[in-house]
């Protein structure tokens, strides 16, 4: 029986080992994009980099409508 416990703890020590990495990963990704986010100004068909604090206009053409701007995404942190 000690055997089996060994098994079983070291198997939830790496699944918690696991879990904190994916967790790490995942905040790490979350601030690269909420530091530097890439948009696509749907009006004058600009790019620019966007940055805390956001950027309430695109800097080319002065267009402060949300609905004609899109955030790129690169194709390494897509979740598809």
């Amino acid at each position: 029986m000690p055997v089996v416990d060994f098994i079983l703890y070291s198997l939830i020590l790496l699944l918690q080992l696991m879990e904190t990495d994916m967790t790490n990963k995942q905040r790490q990704l979350w601030e690269e994009r909420h530091n530097k986010l890439t948009v696509h100004c749907l009006a004058c068909d600009d790019i620019f980099q966007e940055a805390v604090p956001s950027i309430q206009a695109c800097p080319h053409c002065n267009n402060d409508d949300m609905q004609q701007t899109v955030y790129l995404q690169s194709e390494e942190t897509s979740h598809d």
